[in-house]
């Protein structure tokens, strides 16, 4: 019984999945583009009609002279004019290009075929000729050709039939051959509703077609306008000589470049000597992990590069290996972000420090709340531009993930922009930011990092540093190597004694990473303005542990 009941169901889910199917591809062929789109065709599919009607129409005409057929004379006469026919509907097809849409020259072709079987059918013989399934041969191409909507296709196919039957039971003498004509009226019936199924399927296969170009489509453009409008810049070089392949518009406002001036220029000559040294050994390092089967090729640096006035801008770069199907190398991507203004407020925050540490109890009090306005302004999350390698990769191989990473990514702009001038933000908003930064993590680094938040509801309403969170995570991906196998485990609750403890499991990477000084001395300092609690970062056997303090609200 219950088997019984599964089928009634799974049967009643596919006619309810029809229907829904049948009623979204009735609104869409309403629509005006898509119309376009299924008719793109319809030159190439005029000129094959008219070619094989007038070679199928002479070649009935040569078999009936080899086989002695009566009334030679009458039925060459008959197909030499449908024949002409043809070709005059397609020579005022060619002659009148674009000024009569081409899908009544269709309905020419095949209601010229339509209206002139019937009278062949009756000079070869009425309801017993064998020219009987010329209609056959118009229904066929009818239906699996014509890329109208599935019910115009239905429509003009009822005609078809309708003009033959009607015309041919005109023509033939009386007493008509009842059981005949039933007979014909199963066969053409059946090849009718199979048709109509091939017309259905082929119209719900051009729209799945049309909606993925679409999507697709949507996706190049969004991504066309990010990098356009985009301060960072997108590019790739070729992998062999080092020489750009690709390069973003943003690039002008970078370094003062047009993107076609840099095209096919090696990207060593754009850096400063210490910095083209420290990319020759970064691609160097890569390529051994890369050649060891590590696959894992993301290379982070910052580097010097000059600007076409002869200046300099720092750049942090993100990028990895484009490979082909074979697994070889062929082209690196990356980004480039602008860090001028941050490497300057570094030095100028090591300054501040250094003098901090001369001047009185007071002074320096005054001096630290600057300071931590200062350190509010350059907190500038990482994640934010390494995001966009993985949105290029997505819009290429996914664009339905792309759409959803690209809606996490512009939560957490928004979370950045809207708190990051706040001194303090609720603990419940700050999980929130954190589950759309997982997200893009999880996409990023592919069942490589766990994130795993267990805080009671009791807790949320506590406050914290905006980013506090994000700065801890970011902290422990950048210093750890993780993968598939031993993925990087990450957990944050909250205790009894108002502290949020974040734990990871220690993987520290081969190659030492230089920090950007906006990271735990970042969150350090901020906490000092807030409260007399500091927060505790170390190592304790094989883990990382920090542990910041909840505040209820109020500064110190």
């Amino acid at each position: 019984m219950k088997s019984v009941r599964q089928v009634f169901k799974k049967k009643r889910e596919l006619q309810i999945n029809l229907i829904r199917a049948i009623r979204d591809l009735h609104s869409l062929n309403q629509v005006k583009e898509f119309s376009q789109y299924r008719e793109q065709y319809l030159d190439l599919i005029l000129s094959v009609l008219c070619t094989a009607g007038v070679y199928f129409f002479l070649g009935w005409q040569f078999f009936d002279y080899l086989t002695g057929r009566p009334d030679l004379g009458t039925l060459f006469v008959l197909r030499l004019t449908i024949a002409g026919l043809y070709i005059v509907i397609y020579s005022v097809y060619l002659f009148t290009w674009g000024k009569i849409p081409i899908r009544y020259f269709i309905f020419f072709v095949f209601y010229t075929w339509a209206g002139f079987s019937p009278f062949i059918s009756y000079l070869t013989g009425g309801l017993y000729s064998p020219y009987w399934i010329d209609l056959l041969f118009l229904l066929i191409p009818w239906f699996m050709m014509i890329p109208f909507s599935y019910k115009k296709v239905a429509l003009h196919g009822f005609f078809f039939i309708l003009i033959y039957f009607l015309t041919l039971f005109i023509l033939i003498p009386a007493p008509v051959n009842w059981i005949k004509i039933l007979e014909y009226t199963f066969i053409f019936s059946g090849m009718y509703l199979i048709g109509l199924i091939v017309a259905i399927f082929n119209n719900l296969f051009s729209a799945s077609v049309y909606q993925s170009e679409q999507k697709i489509k949507r996706s190049e453009e969004r991504f066309r306008m990010f990098t356009q409008n985009s301060l960072d810049v997108v590019w790739t070089i070729e992998m062999k000589n080092r020489t750009f392949t690709y390069i973003s518009p943003s690039v002008y406002n970078l370094r003062g470049y047009y993107p076609h001036e840099l095209i096919g220029r090696s990207i060593i000559e754009s850096l400063t000597p210490s910095s083209a040294e420290q990319v020759e050994l970064m691609l160097a390092h890569a390529l051994d992990e890369f050649n060891a089967g590590k696959k894992e090729n993301l290379m982070i640096g910052e580097m010097e590069q000059y600007t076409k006035d002869g200046k300099t801008v720092w750049v942090e770069v993100i990028a990895s290996f484009i490979t082909d199907e074979a697994g070889r190398i062929v082209e690196i991507m990356g980004d480039s972000r602008n860090i001028t203004e941050r490497k300057r407020a570094e030095q100028e925050l090591l300054r501040i420090q250094d003098r901090l540490q001369l001047e009185s109890q007071l002074l320096q009090q005054e001096n630290l709340r600057i300071q931590y306005e200062s350190l509010k302004n350059q907190v500038n999350p990482h994640f934010l531009f390494n995001s966009l390698n993985v949105l290029t990769s997505l819009i290429r191989l996914d664009p339905c993930l792309a759409e959803k990473f690209t809606e996490q990514m512009a939560k957490v702009y928004r979370y950045v922009l809207e708190h990051r001038d706040e001194d303090l933000v609720t603990l419940r908003s700050e999980v929130d930011f954190i589950s759309s930064y997982t997200f893009l993590l999880e996409i990023r680094f592919m069942d490589k990092i766990k994130i795993d938040v267990k805080i009671p509801d009791s807790k949320m309403g506590m406050s914290i540093p905006p980013l506090a969170l994000q700065l801890l995570i970011e902290n422990a991906v950048k210093h750890n190597s993780f993968s598939k196998k031993q993925p990087l485990v990450i957990e944050i609750y909250a205790d009894d004694s108002n502290y949020l403890t974040m734990v990871n499991n220690l993987q520290k990477r081969d190659m030492k990473i230089e920090g950007t000084g906006v990271g735990l001395m970042n969150i350090t300092a901020r906490f000092r303005h807030l409260t007399e609690q500091p927060p505790f970062f170390g190592e304790k056997e094989d883990q990382f542990v920090a542990r910041i303090p909840l505040l209820n609200g109020a500064i110190k």
